[in-house]
C-alpha cells in the first residue's frame, strides 16, 4: 500500500513506459519510454530544480513532462516556467533528443476529486496543458489534449488501471513519502548488507542505491538522507536496539559475524526478517489506505 499517491502514479507510469505486469501496454507500445530530466527550467540552478518524470518516443517525436498535483490547485509559476521551455532549450540543456522534443506536452496530473479546480487553475493560468486525472477505474483526459492525437485516444473515454498490481519497485519512495514508505525501502538492504560483513552501513551509502540520487541537487539529497536516516533511528529505538545502534548517520552492527556459524548466520537472517516485518507492523495504521481512499473520491463529473 502506498502512502502517497504521487508515488503511486510516478511508479504507474514507469510500469507502462517499461511494459510491467499488471499494468497498460498501450504507452510503451506508442514508443514511450521514461526519462528523468535533471532541469528543465531556465534560468533555475541544478540544484533548486528536482527532476521531472517524463516520457519519451522517438518513434512519435515527442515527449511528455509530468507535472503531479496532489492537492485541488494547481502551482501556477511551475506551470509558468514550464511555459517558458523551448525546443532548443531542451536539446541543448537536457538529455533528450532531437526526435524525442521535435513536440512536446506538458501534462498536470492528479485526483479527479478536484478536477472541477484544477480546470479552472489551468483557465487563468490561460495554458492549455493536458490534465489527466486519476480516478478509482483508471485515468481520464479531463480538460485539453495532446499535440498527438494517438495519445489522447489512450484516454479516452479512459485508460483502465488496476490499482492494485502497480508495481512498487521502481521508485520505493520519494520526498514525500513517510517513515513506513521508507524503511520498507531501505531497511532489507541494511540486513543484506550486515549479512555480507557490512559493520557500518552510512546513511547516504543507503541513499546512493535510490535510482533518483545520481540527478538530484544538494536540497534534494539531504532531504533523502534525512528521510533514511529518520528511519534508521526508528528502527533502532525498538525492535533493531538490541543489533544495531546508529552513530550520527552510521548504522554500527552489534554482533561479530565473523565468528559466526552458517546455521547461526541463517538464523539470525530470519529473526531480522522477523524483526522487519514486526518493525512495518507498528509503524503502519490506517494512513496508507486512508491516504490512496481520499486520492480516489470522486465527484460525480470525474469519470465522465
Amino acid at each position: 500500500m502506498y502512502s502517497n499517491p504521487d508515488l503511486l502514479a510516478t511508479n504507474l507510469l514507469i510500469g507502462m513506459c517499461r511494459g510491467s505486469l499488471g499494468v497498460p501496454r498501450v504507452i510503451r507500445d506508442l514508443g514511450y519510454r521514461d526519462r528523468w530530466v535533471r532541469r528543465c527550467f531556465p534560468g533555475h540552478g541544478p540544484d533548486s530544480v528536482p527532476p521531472v518524470l517524463a516520457m519519451a518516443s522517438r518513434e512519435a517525436r515527442h515527449t511528455v513532462f509530468v507535472e503531479f498535483s496532489r492537492g485541488a490547485k494547481v502551482d501556477a509559476r511551475q506551470l509558468a516556467r514550464y511555459a517558458t521551455v523551448t525546443a532548443a532549450y531542451l536539446r541543448g540543456a537536457t538529455n533528450l533528443s532531437r526526435e524525442e522534443t521535435e513536440t512536446y506536452d506538458i501534462a498536470v496530473l492528479g485526483p479527479a476529486r478536484h478536477r472541477e479546480s484544477l480546470v479552472k487553475g489551468l483557465e487563468e493560468s490561460r495554458l492549455r496543458f493536458p490534465l489527466l486525472l486519476l480516478t478509482r477505474a483508471g485515468i481520464v483526459l479531463g480538460a485539453n489534449s495532446f499535440s498527438k492525437a494517438a495519445l489522447s485516444k489512450v484516454f479516452f473515454p479512459r485508460l483502465e488501471v488496476a490499482w492494485e498490481t502497480i508495481p512498487r519497485s521502481w521508485i520505493r519512495f520519494n520526498g514525500n513519502s513517510g517513515v513506513l514508505e521508507v524503511a520498507d525501502a531501505v531497511i532489507p538492504e541494511v540486513v543484506a548488507r550486515a549479512m555480507k560483513g557490512d559493520t557500518r552501513i552510512a546513511a547516504t551509502d543507503l541513499c546512493r542505491s535510490h535510482p533518483l540520487w545520481d540527478i538530484l541537487g544538494k536540497p534534494g539529497r539531504d532531504h533523502m538522507n534525512g528521510q533514511v536516516c529518520e528511519a534508521l533511528a526508528a528502527a533502532t529505538e525498538n525492535e533493531f536496539r538490541s543489533h544495531f545502534d546508529l552513530d550520527g548517520e552510521v548504522l554500527v552492527l552489534q554482533r561479530d559475524l565473523a565468528a559466526d556459524t552458517p546455521m547461526q548466520r541463517a538464523g539470525w537472517l530470519k529473526r531480522l526478517q522477523q524483526l522487519h516485518a514486526a518493525f512495518l507492523d507498528r509503524l503502519a495504521d490506517d494512513r496508507s489506505a486512508r491516504a490512496e481512499r481520499e486520492f480516489f473520491e470522486e465527484d460525480d463529473a470525474a469519470g465522465q
